[in-house]
């Protein structure tokens, strides 16, 4: 075993930091991290060739790798070279060696890595060519447009996990897992390295990597995630000092810390999405098929049309601006297709529908659904009987506003047959975990569905607009059952162009050209972007609040002034003795408010998005 000669010697500027967030921890690596949760402190101890820093404006620049790779002519080979004397948290060498085991170890599906999906669309065990010990290069199978993201997979030690990997390959399911709770799972290279998890109590501590590239640049000693359930106890921690950061998914109003001192608030985009889905088997809303107006049609296109009208229809009664303020606390803003305001290439010219509910009944009139035929609305202006009927499904934590929606459907004349509001366990199999495309909630699947999604900075639609995709292949490209037939719409090609073009201004132009067409086919679905409202103490500096929100933020760069230096820590020392930190307390007593738990169920990474739980 190769062992690190040279370790950094220097002295952190802030011993201990406590972030304070209502999550359980249940994820112990980079390969289960599929969680928000988790994928905070992943941030701090696993390192990728490339990551985003705030010193280029959340743009990529060499992690491992000295810097962003070469880039062969037709944009498919990535020639990388690693930084010199790079070493992992056990002080085990990293070479290129490294690099080509960690990327079968993300492509073999018995590991069930997060982003499996999105790898195998484009690299193969082929892709790796080593060049030296230090150099190498990586072969996409297709052309990406995004492929700093994609070649950015976690980088583990051969030497500690080869023997766990290949009994994995032979059949021992346990040995797929990689989610030790010891942490020894979780060895890798960079700015920290887990010292303590305590499963009990729900804290997960690491502490300063001695072997990290550059172990003088970090600025904490120690930092401390700690799970406080109840939203109250964690804003009082903050105002004690008792944690130095609170997470975002607390959900404080906009007012709510209004008053407290020695606290600093950002508010910024958050990289997700809350939507309904809409299930387009459905012969009203998606085929058309038996909208009045098309009964007797001969023109498919003409029926086409009459669908999308119908989800026009559907769209004018959804109260984005009234979600926003009342059950999102104004934190959020309504959206017009599925792409969140702060990905790049964002049109904010294209208006999400506003609320109208006469408007919308008169594109039913006009699609000759007859009102005289469903009786006297009462005096909510609800019909006794419908048109159609749907059955809406949600998550448990996300009634709100499929309730108010749900209320809102019987005034167009579409009623709802059951409204469902129940955990993932039955949700799961009816839409991510169906083994086919989902049918309609009849047949299993779903009519109308509430769910988020989280999404990158580079905004990746492919697994819900791509007509090759089917489950049954592990990737639910057509989520919607959309018609991508580009006879009709040319959504799939758009999407296609998009994903495959290397030109930077080319591409922004396809992502403004599929925002168009996105609102204007399926303007019902989107419902509205959340905001983070981040919280953390005044005297601390070097967090950037979208890295933080898109889990990129470089730890090694936070400190927090004022601290009392201790003179016994040394950063980049193999014996080092440290003050603990103490702080009250807290009973788990659940968490209140709504939790947007960006959640890819393992195993059901299909789409190749993070589902927001």
């Amino acid at each position: 075993m190769m062992k690190s000669e040279n370790i950094t010697q220097a002295k952190a500027q802030t011993d201990t930091l406590v972030y304070g967030m209502p999550y359980d921890f249940s994820e112990f690596s980079a390969y289960t991290a599929d969680s928000y949760a988790t994928a905070q402190w992943v941030s701090a101890v696993y390192a990728s060739l490339l990551k985003r820093s705030d010193t280029t404006n959340t743009e990529w620049i060499g992690d491992m790798a000295t810097g962003l790779p070469m880039v062969s002519n037709n944009g498919l080979t990535f020639t990388f070279t690693l930084r010199d004397k790079l070493y992992f948290s056990n002080g085990e060498k990293l070479t290129a060696d490294d690099v080509e085991f960690s990327l079968y170890m993300a492509l073999t599906p018995e590991v069930d890595s997060v982003g499996y999906s999105t790898y195998i669309q484009y690299l193969s065990n082929d892709s790796f060519t080593a060049i030296s010990s230090t150099s190498f290069s990586l072969t996409l199978t297709q052309s990406y447009a995004f492929p700093y993201e994609l070649l950015s997979f976690p980088l583990v030690p051969q030497e500690t996990y080869d023997k766990q990997y290949q009994s994995c390959l032979e059949g021992v399911i346990d040995d797929c897992a990689f989610n030790n709770p010891d942490g020894s799972s979780a060895i890798s290279a960079g700015p920290y390295m887990i010292e303590t998890i305590d499963t009990d109590n729900q804290i997960i501590t690491v502490s300063a990597n001695p072997y990290y590239w550059n172990a003088g640049s970090i600025k904490t000693n120690k930092i401390i995630f700690e799970k406080i359930a109840d939203k109250a106890a964690a804003i009082s921690a903050l105002s004690d000092d008792a944690i130095d950061i609170m997470d975002s998914q607390y959900v404080p109003g906009v007012h709510e810390l209004v008053g407290l001192t020695g606290i600093e608030e950002t508010f910024v985009g958050d990289p997700a999405t809350y939507e309904m889905s809409i299930n387009n088997l459905n012969p009203y809303f998606g085929t058309g098929e038996l909208i009045p107006n098309s009964i007797g049609e001969t023109n498919q296109t003409q029926i086409y049309e009459n669908a999308r009208l119908l989800r026009k229809a559907m769209s004018l009664i959804m109260d984005r601006d009234t979600f926003v303020k009342q059950i999102m606390q104004d934190l959020g803003q309504p959206i017009a297709s599925n792409m969140p305001p702060i990905a790049y290439g964002f049109d904010p010219s294209i208006a999400p529908d506003p609320y109208n509910l006469s408007a919308a009944m008169d594109i039913m009139k006009s699609l000759g659904f007859n009102y005289t035929l469903l009786g006297k609305a009462d005096i909510n202006g609800v019909y006794p009987q419908g048109f159609f009927n749907i059955t809406v499904l949600s998550p448990c934590c996300r009634p709100d506003w499929s309730n108010a929606y749900s209320a809102e459907l019987p005034k167009l004349g579409i009623q709802v047959t059951q409204h469902i509001t129940t955990g993932w366990a039955e949700i799961i199999p009816r839409t991510f975990g169906s083994s086919v495309n989902p049918p309609s909630y009849a047949d299993g699947g779903y009519d109308v569905f509430f769910v988020g999604y989280g999404w990158s900075l580079d905004w990746n639609p492919f697994g819900l607009f791509d007509a090759s995709g089917s489950c049954s292949t592990g990737t639910c490209g057509n989520f919607y059952n959309f018609d991508l037939n580009e006879t009709m719409t040319p959504i799939a090609k758009v999407v296609r162009e998009y994903l495959t073009t290397l030109d930077y201004n080319l591409r922004m132009q396809y992502v403004r050209e599929l925002q168009q067409l996105l609102h204007y086919w399926n303007p019902v679905i989107p419902v509205l972007s959340p905001m983070s409202h981040w919280s953390w103490n005044d005297q601390i500096s070097g967090i950037e609040a979208k890295l933080l929100s898109t889990s990129h933020q470089e730890w090694e760069k936070v400190s927090k002034t004022g601290f009392q230096e201790n003179t016994d820590v040394k950063v980049g020392s193999t014996t080092t003795e440290r003050v603990k930190l103490t702080f009250p307390s807290y009973f788990l007593l659940g968490f209140p408010v709504l939790i947007f738990l960006r959640k890819v169920m393992k195993g059901k990474d299909k789409l190749g998005i993070r589902v927001i739980k």
